[in-house]
């Protein structure tokens, strides 16, 4: 289904205002603001996604600015949740960290969504409202506050040594993780992003270190 195609309610009947599905206009809305920008996209192109006349998408989502940051919370509660969702299978938080990455790798340059991270992507965004960028900024560091936990249980349990700068080592991989969004953007394929992840995971070797 494209996106120009969603699904009327059942209960349409002729002379009524056209209704929508607000999942479907919100997932719409996020391939469109990830693909081409907040800036660049306006309220007709929208309204020509989803196929409904201005008034009803003010109604229904009210600004731009709110129909925006509802699209980036339905990312992190759809792709994002699994992109950025902190493995619970795994022995170690190492291995745990490992799995994170390389999923972003795969998500990031999955062909059936925009390239890179809807998140990432937007806060490298200028905006004219400080409100719309901090309520962005504070989204990412919500979902880059995992790596940092992940790094500080590392030390904690020894797989890092106890003298590990937790705070810089964490930050290094929050840099991985942006830099792989935008090479991916880039064109990147999901094994050059791979690679990246396997280079940078030398930085926290595999054997544990025991105090």
């Amino acid at each position: 289904m494209s996106a120009q195609e969603l699904p009327l309610a059942n209960n349409q009947r002729r002379g009524r205002p056209r209704e929508f599905d607000r999942t479907n206009a919100l997932e719409c809305a996020m391939r469109q603001f990830w693909q081409h920008g907040y800036e660049t996209l306006s309220m007709a192109d929208l309204t020509t996604c989803l196929g409904i006349n201005p008034p009803s998408l003010y109604a229904a989502f009210g600004s731009k600015q709110a129909f925006f940051l509802e699209a980036i919370d339905h990312y992190l509660a759809t792709r994002g949740a699994y992109v950025y969702a902190v493995p619970s299978d795994q022995s170690s938080p190492r291995a745990m960290l490992a799995q994170l990455l390389q999923r972003a790798a795969e998500a990031f340059s999955d062909a059936a969504y925009p390239a890179g991270c809807f998140v990432l992507s937007s806060i490298a965004t200028t905006y004219d409202s400080h409100e719309i960028e901090q309520a962005i900024v504070d989204r990412c560091q919500q979902r880059m506050s995992k790596i940092n936990e992940l790094v500080e249980l590392g030390v904690q349990t020894g797989e890092l040594p106890a003298t590990t700068n937790a705070d810089e080592l964490a930050q290094f991989f929050i840099c991985v993780l942006q830099g792989m969004s935008l090479q991916a953007r880039l064109g990147a394929s999901t094994n050059q992003l791979q690679a990246i992840v396997a280079n940078a995971l030398q930085l926290w070797p595999q054997t544990m270190r025991l105090r």
